[in-house]
């Protein structure tokens, strides 16, 4: 076999093959139009002043809603005192444990505690006697009772205590 010589334009091209060598870098892309880019710009940089103008609107609608929220919680908070120093606990509602058909009021009071969550529950429990509130943890679902003397516990541990000592007596304690 003979030996023929390559010629000199295709010798780089063979070393280039042989030495694995990357190719070419490929040419640049065509530059975009410079007036899409600052036309894209100008609407993300309103975009951004629109949103924080927005921002803003809500932050102080928020802070307007708090200062209304806090104003009504401190007038019913006001009221209640005021309501509770009127009322003597002599004078509240009669307890339901003494009224006539006792069982059914407490089945009814019962009710509408179970469909409170437990901390409203045991501050409407919290205004009656402790039999009256033994009565009405009797009739409501043990669970859910417990929940509520756990807390009444924190809310008036006396009451609470008074509470489950008159349960545990009667053999029904939640």
């Amino acid at each position: 076999m003979a030996w023929t010589r390559l010629p000199k334009e295709r010798r780089a091209a063979a070393l280039s093959a042989l030495r694995a060598d990357p190719p070419p870098p490929a040419p640049p892309a065509p530059p975009m139009e410079a007036g899409i880019l600052l036309d894209a710009r100008d609407r993300l940089e309103a975009d951004k002043a629109g949103f924080e103008r927005d921002r803003r609107l809500a932050e102080a609608q928020l802070q307007a809603e708090r200062a209304e929220i806090e104003r009504i919680r401190t007038s019913v908070e006001a009221r209640l005192e005021e309501a509770g120093r009127s009322v003597a606990p002599s004078a509240a509602a009669p307890s339901l444990a003494a009224a006539p058909g006792s069982d059914k009021g407490a089945k009814a009071v019962a009710d509408l505690a179970a469909r409170m969550g437990p901390k409203s529950a045991a501050q409407l429990l919290q205004g009656e006697g402790e039999e009256s509130v033994a009565l009405i943890l009797r009739k409501m679902d043990p669970k859910q009772a417990g929940k509520v003397m756990a807390e009444l516990l924190t809310a008036d541990s006396g009451l609470a205590a008074r509470v489950t000592a008159r349960m545990m007596k009667q053999g029904n304690a939640p």
